[in-house]
């Protein structure tokens, strides 16, 4: 009887499930078989080797990966950069062969850089790889038999070649040299912190261990505690560290990498006049600080009155910035450079066509960005963008051009800048070259970069570096304006436009100094029969 229950029981159940399974729809069920076909997520769980250089091979292992050679790419991410994607060569589901392309090192600032990782297979991985998987890339050496582009010297030493008992072959022992691999840090400092002190770039970033541990007490140092004092090297992260591999972070904010900070030490102090730790903690100052994002600044002295140190000890020893942009000697050598070669008036091309001249030509001082007839204090010191009164580190021009040195490096004489920003516009089928933060004259036709002319559309690249600045047209949600963001809009998604105010009729607003149609259609270089798909007429985006 039991058994006969039980056998009645089964066909019930399974009566019921047929049922349902034919109540379930269609669509449903296929949805079901859908998730069951996607593909499982690329996972990557070791990377080797995690220290290489441009032409070496990566071995990734993990799991997901796809089988045969080029079916995977990987997306090689550094902080400020775009992804850098490079195809996979031989590959099985549980290991790729990647080799380190040349295309990576426009995205290094020419010194080893972090790197984090994310397959792409049929499916991106979750996400880019941590630290510990993460592997710090270097460039490709230069040849040691040419001397540097810039004429400079080479920004990270080189390796110790003396014997284990002189490592840096100056002749005089270890034991009686107080520096034995001359980073500026003495040897009691390097045992006290860890690093090698038969080694200038303990971590093998391109940045000395000196310039790591000096950048790192200023970023320390707080403004708050009272009375202010130096506070000692912290000695781990997230400081600017001589034990981690961290050239390409920003820890100061300013918005330059710590590699490009510390070429520019290199570049502005002479080998002789390079004393970090002259005494304990209380060291010469940098005047590039990985650390600081004014630089040029002093301290405020005991019972100063006046100025931004206020009265009273309890301001002293507080630092504030000094380098104002009125007071500037490198945008003074610019602006003696523009009018001892003929380019502190340039004539522009307003209407008509350009080879009609005079008409629709007219002259304009290369500072009236906005074409105006008048210089207005913004643009008589542009390089003070956030108006503050002082330039911080970013908006210093290191080599004159009258650039500075955020938009040679990561702003808007980058080609990518402008990509970033204005998505919905096609770039220009040319790709033109940016520009070199220290070099004058980046393609040496002897024109320092501010007044050269990338796009040769005959407007100075000067005076297309915002189109905020040319046009005045503020398109942001609010509709306020005023100057942030360096004095340049920041880069907001297309769909966030404003659409009472993004067009306008003015060609003057839209400028592009890699596109020869902007601002003018009419330009000597400018397709007559455009191919690309791009629109030279009113409608335009404003964005910065």
């Amino acid at each position: 009887m039991d058994a006969i229950r039980r056998t009645s029981t089964l066909r019930r159940v399974a009566t019921t499930a047929s049922l349902a399974a034919l109540l379930i729809p269609a669509g449903l069920a296929d949805s079901a078989s859908a998730a069951k076909a996607k593909p499982k997520l690329p996972v990557i769980t070791s990377v080797s080797p995690m220290r290489a250089t441009v032409g070496d091979k990566l071995t990734i292992k993990g799991k997901n990966f796809r089988k045969g050679k080029g079916r995977n790419s990987v997306g090689f991410k550094t902080d400020g950069s775009a992804v850098v994607f490079v195809r996979s060569g031989l590959s099985t589901t549980r290991t790729m062969i990647v080799k380190l392309p040349p295309k990576l090192e426009a995205v290094m600032y020419g010194k080893a850089t972090k790197f984090h990782l994310r397959v792409l297979t049929k499916r991106f991985g979750k996400a880019f790889t941590p630290d510990r998987l993460s592997p710090v890339i270097s460039p490709r050496p230069e040849d040691p038999d040419e001397a540097p582009a810039d004429g400079g010297e080479v920004a990270t030493p080189p390796a110790p070649t003396g014997p284990a008992n002189d490592c840096d072959d100056d002749g005089t022992l270890n034991g009686e040299d107080a520096d034995d691999d001359n980073d500026l840090l003495l040897d009691s400092r390097e045992n006290e912190i860890g690093t090698d002190g038969c080694k200038a770039d303990t971590d093998s970033d391109g940045v000395t261990d000196g310039y790591e541990y000096r950048s790192a007490i200023d970023l320390n140092d707080d403004e708050y505690q009272q009375p202010n004092v130096t506070h000692p090297y912290p000695g781990s992260l997230p400081y600017p560290n001589p034990l981690t591999a961290d050239a390409a972070k920003d820890h100061d904010g300013d918005g330059l990498p710590m590699a490009t900070e510390y070429d520019l030490w290199i570049k502005l102090t002479p080998a002789g006049q390079r004393t970090l730790e002259d005494s304990g903690d209380k060291a010469t100052p940098l005047n590039y600080s990985a650390g600081l994002q004014y630089s040029v600044s002093r301290r405020c002295g005991a019972n100063e009155t006046g100025g931004l140190c206020g009265t009273g000890a309890i301001h002293q020893n507080r630092r504030v910035p000094t380098l104002t942009g009125d007071n500037y000697d490198k945008y003074q050598d610019f602006l003696a450079w523009l009018a001892a070669n003929g380019y502190q008036t340039v004539y522009l091309h307003d209407d008509a066509r350009w080879f009609d001249y005079p008409a629709g030509w007219n002259p304009y001082n290369i500072l009236d960005v906005d074409r105006s007839q008048a210089v207005e204090s913004a643009e008589a010191v542009a390089l003070d963008g956030n108006g503050d009164g002082f330039l911080s580190d970013d908006e210093r021009d290191e080599d004159a051009d009258g650039l500075s040195n955020f938009d040679e490096i990561r702003g808007s004489m980058v080609p990518g800048y402008w990509a970033a920003c204005y998505t919905a516009e096609p770039a220009y089928e040319i790709a033109y070259a940016g520009t070199d933060p220290a070099k004058a004259d980046s393609d040496g036709d002897g024109v320092r970069d501010g007044a050269d002319d990338q796009d040769h559309d005959d407007v100075p690249n000067l005076m297309e570096l915002s189109r905020f600045a040319a046009s005045h047209l503020d398109d942001t949600d609010d509709g306020v304006d005023g100057l942030i963001n360096g004095g340049k809009r920041p880069c907001k998604a297309d769909k966030d436009l404003d659409p009472e105010v993004d067009r306008h009729p003015d060609a003057f607003g839209k400028v592009n100094p890699f596109n020869p149609c902007m601002p003018d259609p009419q330009s000597r270089t400018c397709q007559l029969r455009p191919t690309i798909g791009f629109d030279p007429g009113p409608e335009w985006y404003s964005l910065q």
